[in-house]
């Protein structure tokens, strides 16, 4: 997801170059307590929000240095407790993922991807559901232990068009630290406690993502920016799970008639033109605790 619109493009991009490992697999669960002060009183209730996320490379060159990478992305978002002032019950999101990764030389690894995408409550699909989007990548090592990246995008959304700049880097400080991310979508400082286990702090951006709601004729817009603190354990020299706990410092779960428009798009997270008025009260900042499953292998060196 994520995704940097991260957890949706880093399985597919750390093949190329990235924090260490690779990630073929992530499957994650975020815990999210949430408030509403509305005009009735405060409403309190939580959300649940789990993730799949999944790549496979089917190598084109014995050496590794291309292949395709075939993937998909589930996400599923319920809420329960009361809150009217939210009358949503849970949406859903559905993306099958098709790439290309190339190691040009030593320094330079290029990657494409095509991803159509499914965001809906999933009472009736329409054709108008389905959307695509797609991204390029760079990476340039500057020397072994550091590296730069710029991801270039675009998504369809139900409030308009999404471009993607993303500048990134991967710096092994040390032994024991590193510094990876994609601005202003992810960024993480890792330290490696133990053989086994690892600390660090992270931010994490939910990639200002919609969702049809079938029923009401409206869209939810569901972007969030979290700050936090994670502890992982590896269970397995490939097998890793960890948990987050993070404060959002910002929070989005809006409801748009399906006619409100971005009319000139949207940059990352940033409208480019006058936002549309949510028709319900905001949802407040607040806890978010993240449990997630990872299977993961040594980045490939380059040849």
């Amino acid at each position: 997801m994520r995704l940097i619109v991260a957890l949706l493009f880093a399985a597919v991009f750390s093949k190329c170059a990235a924090q260490g490992y690779s990630e073929g697999v992530n499957l994650s669960y975020d815990f999210l307590p949430l408030k509403i002060n509305a005009t009735a009183g405060t409403e309190t209730f939580t959300g649940n929000n789990f993730k799949l996320t999944d790549a496979v490379p089917i190598y084109i060159k014995k050496d590794k240095s291309q292949y395709l990478v075939f993937g998909l992305n589930l996400e599923s978002m319920d809420f329960s407790g009361s809150h009217p002032d939210l009358p949503v019950t849970g949406f859903y999101g559905i993306s099958p993922l098709l790439g290309y990764c190339r190691q040009v030389n030593q320094k330079l690894a290029l990657s494409a991807i095509l991803i159509p995408l499914l965001n809906s409550d999933l009472y009736i699909v329409n054709s108008s559901d389905f959307h695509f989007g797609g991204v390029v990548r760079g990476v340039y090592r500057l020397k072994e232990n550091f590296a730069i990246r710029v991801t270039l995008g675009y998504r369809q959304q139900f409030y308009g068009t999404q471009y993607i700049v993303f500048l990134g880097l991967d710096w092994k400080i040390g032994n024991r630290w590193r510094a990876f991310g994609d601005l202003p979508n992810n960024a993480t400082l890792f330290y490696s406690l133990r053989p086994k286990i690892n600390a660090g702090v992270n931010y994490l951006s939910g990639g200002y993502t919609s969702f049809h709601l079938t029923e009401q004729q409206h869209y939810i817009l569901y972007n969030y920016a979290n700050a936090g603190l994670f502890l992982e354990y590896y269970l397995s020299p490939t097998l890793a799970v960890r948990g987050t706990v993070a404060y959002s410092v910002l929070r989005n779960l809006d409801l748009y008639n399906m006619n409100q428009k971005v009319t000139a798009g949207v940059l990352d997270y940033i409208p480019l033109s006058a936002n549309p008025i949510p028709l319900n009260t905001e949802v407040s900042n607040g806890l978010a605790f993240k449990l997630s499953l990872s299977l993961r292998f040594p980045e490939l060196k380059n040849k």
